[in-house]
């Protein structure tokens, strides 16, 4: 029977799945208790659904509810849909867990969904009742609701493991030319809602694509699709939810009837094309609510944390580096700084400010990630090294011109109308890279992955018994024929002025998760060979050539140490170790987004308490944020939403030390992640020391790393790397000493260890303790 309500009740949803019954019977003896109460609720099997679609009903019942609850004891689509639906439309949610049910608040609070929105625990009917009389404060979309950003109008949630599906949606995005933000858990493992809506309402369109139950991640990333279709739906977004139907898994049922089904690349290409072009229309269509200025913090925006959801923007609050200035210039071989340090930001901007120019072709290589697998499958089962570096230097040589190409050719198309020559120009490209078999009307990453199959193809079908004679075959075929006709191209079709820049960035994306293989670091080292090396013969044409690489510095110092010739590359670090450059970041973001000139005092003082612990404010973020940007702009982010989300004219202490909190969760699956790709070890192991003291001697670490199941050696290295991220420093006395108050220099930071060994005591970087001092 359908709840009704007086005039003067409020009127709450509640939302909860059937099963578990132990958590379902509990919700439904609830209910009676609220008899009597202010607040009436309407739980979902009440609804009056007869000869109605019931998806449709749930809706409707949102909208007309004054806030909603949801059980999230147990993960379920259904429920996360209308959570994110209730939060689209403006509701204020009261989520609400089974504290007696083994591991549910862990398993919430890896998510990540609810580290900003929070929950409330209950026991038994009776306490689940109170729960319920109580009003929910959380009207997240109020906060956190960006307008439309009509220069990247899509948004796409993202995969963590980079499938051909996956890929295929991706390079058809850009084949449509629609620019687009998204949210990828390889980038940011962490979900953070606050982020999510402001990509989403700042979106026109959203594309989700819905994993089969056999793909790696399919679970927590489906819970994100059901969060994100439903906020997208409340929002009036247009959403394509698209699945490659391999199986009869059912979607789930509030938007079974909403799910597209591809069955290969080619209708993945026009689902994602269409949906595309009709975003782009649908934009014009969209009411932008009235801005709220009740409250000065409303107007804050610090953009976004990754570079590449904001390079439509970056110029406006970018800020130009020493380092940055040298890129510019051609002066420097190689990037390096560890995630979150601002590569990709330097990379979009060098970029940007390079295509400006008269006279330069720039080109950008950033994959989204690779399948290289199979050519290190093939090339490790040759013996002989020089062979296998002497073809991979060709191969990456091969894929390069071949780009260059491509961009004289897509650069004439654009101006075949006023050129004549224009024509002769793409004919010739054509000739040059139309008998390679090789797809180049896809993304970078689709051509990446297509060369390396044509490559492989072409070597296994020499005629030869000997893979190293067939590698062997291969590379001079590539050097007497395919390179030298593309570079002939290139020099032919280019003045002597011209200046041809090449970016690459993301080569260690699509990386194992079992840890960089030698391969992997000899793949980096060969690249660089091969760009320098093409750098030699045009500047023999009298074409200047210039290339830059962005590393990880972990894989740098790791390619270092592999390298021979050690430092021969010129190479730039942009790991940030002075907080008065975090304060020009800032500064800039604050200044775009209030407007004027300003300087950072007055800004910072009116809108933020003077301090936080004693320490003053700002300082008390730098000392949070390991000394990265991006971690800086998300605290910073999260403290002002916390603020607003409590009617705060400023930011006070506490919406501070509640940021810190917030985003140590996050940095836990950062770090874990970080560790585990670049060593192999578990990417949980951060989780070991739930609980432990922040002060601990060098036997309590390993004895903590053991006790989860490393082995001494894995123990000892798993504390070494800790270090060099600066999740733990060296006691001084009464300080601490981190990676980053000694240059990111790990010999100097082993020498503190060796001059404090009698304290012998090692201190967790208070960023990411706040997650670990209470146990989940």
């Amino acid at each position: 029977m359908n709840a009704r309500s007086t005039k003067n009740d409020r009127q709450a949803f509640f939302a909860y799945p059937s099963s578990p019954p132990e958590v379902f019977n509990t919700i439904q003896k609830s209910l009676p208790h609220m008899e009597g109460a202010k607040t009436t609720v309407l739980a979902w099997p009440q609804m009056d659904v007869f000869g109605g679609f019931i998806p449709d009903q749930v809706r409707k019942s949102i909208r007309r509810a004054t806030y909603a609850f949801f059980d999230i004891t147990y993960p379920n689509p259904n429920v996360y849909y209308e959570l994110g639906y209730a939060i689209g439309h403006g509701k204020a949610v009261g989520p609400l867990l089974n504290k007696g049910i083994v591991d549910a608040a862990k398993k919430v609070q890896k998510l990540g969904i609810f580290d900003n929105l929070g929950y409330l625990q209950y026991a038994n009917s009776r306490e689940l009742a109170n729960r319920l009389k109580s009003r929910p404060g959380h009207r997240l979309l109020n906060v956190y609701q960006k307008e439309v950003d009509f220069r990247q109008p899509l948004y796409l949630l993202d995969t963590v493991i980079k499938t051909d599906f996956r890929n295929a949606i991706v390079s058809s995005i850009k084949k449509a030319k629609v620019f687009y933000r998204s949210f990828d858990p390889v980038e940011t493992p962490r979900f953070s809602t606050p982020t999510i809506i402001a990509d989403v309402s700042a979106s026109a369109g959203v594309i989700i694509p819905l994993l089969e139950s056999h793909t790696v991640g399919h679970e927590e990333h489906n819970l994100r699709a059901a969060f994100v279709a439903g906020l997208a739906a409340g929002l009036r977004r247009k959403v394509l939810l698209i699945r490659l139907q391999t199986g009869f898994e059912e979607p789930p049922a509030d938007f079974r009837d909403k799910v597209r089904s591809a069955v290969d690349d080619r209708s993945v290409e026009n689902i994602v094309h269409d949906f595309a072009q009709e975003t782009l229309q649908y934009a014009q269509t969209i009411d932008m609510p009235k801005a709220d200025k009740s409250q000065a913090l409303r107007a804050i925006s610090m953009g976004a944390a990754a570079a590449e959801n904001e390079f439509r923007t970056l110029s406006q609050y970018f800020v130009e580096t020493a380092e940055f200035n040298r890129v510019q210039r051609g002066e420097v071989k190689i990037v390096t700084g560890r995630k979150g340090s601002g590569k990709s930001a330097i990379f979009f901007r060098v970029r940007d400010v390079l295509r400006s120019k008269k006279d330069h072709l720039v080109l950008d290589l950033k994959p989204e990630s690779h399948q290289l697998v199979e050519l290190r499958d093939e090339l490790e089962q040759i013996e002989n090294l020089g062979a296998v570096s002497h073809s991979i230097v060709a191969f990456w040589y091969f894929i390069v011109v071949s780009e260059i190409v491509l961009l004289i050719k897509r650069e004439a198309e654009q101006r075949k109308i006023a050129d004549p020559d224009a024509l002769r120009i793409i004919d010739e490209a054509n000739d040059v890279i139309g008998d390679h078999k090789i797809d180049f009307e896809g993304d970078f990453t689709t051509r990446l992955n297509s060369t390396t199959r044509f490559l492989l193809s072409e070597m296994n079908s020499r005629e030869s018994h000997s893979k190293e004679e067939r590698l062997k075959s291969l590379t001079e075929a590539m050097y007497s024929s395919a390179i030298p006709a593309a570079r002939d191209f290139i020099v032919r079709n280019s003045k002597i002025a011209t200046t041809f820049t090449v970016l690459f960035d993301n080569i260690d994306k699509g990386w194992s998760s079992a840890g960089v293989s030698s391969f992997d670091i000899r793949l980096v080292r060969y690249l660089l060979d091969a760009l320098n090396k093409l750098s030699q013969d045009l500047s023999a044409k009298k074409r200047e050539f210039r290339s830059t690489v962005f590393l990880r510095n972990d894989i740098f110092e790791i390619l270092l140490d592999d390298t021979p010739d050690r430092g021969k590359s010129g190479r730039v670090n942009i790991d940030w170790t002075d907080s008065e450059k975090l304060r020009q970041v800032v500064l800039k973001r604050l200044q775009s987004s209030l407007g004027g000139e300003l300087d950072f005092e007055t800004l910072w003082s009116s809108r933020f308490c003077a301090t936080v612990d004693g320490k003053p404010s700002f300082q008390f973020f730098t000392d949070h944020c390991f000394m990265r940007p991006r971690f800086l702009i998300q605290l910073i982010e999260l403290a002002v939403g916390n603020a607003v989300n409590r009617g705060h004219d400023r930011v006070s202490a506490e919406d501070c030390l509640e940021a810190v909190r917030q985003n140590s969760y996050a940095l836990l699956d950062d770090f874990g992640f970080e560790l585990r790709d670049v060593s192999g070890l578990d990417a949980e192991i951060l989780y070991y020391f739930v609980g432990c003291p922040q002060t601990l001697s060098m036997e309590k670490l390993a004895e903590y790393l053991l006790k989860g199941g490393l082995n001494p050696d894995e123990s000892q290295e798993a504390i070494r790397l800790m270090l060099w991220y600066g999740l733990i420093g060296v006691k001084r006395g009464e300080e601490a000493v981190y990676i980053y108050d000694v240059g990111y220099n790990q010999k100097r930071l082993n020498a503190e260890i060796r001059i404090n060994a009698q304290q012998n005591e090692f201190l967790f970087n208070p960023a990411i303790y706040r997650a670990l001092e209470q146990r989940l």
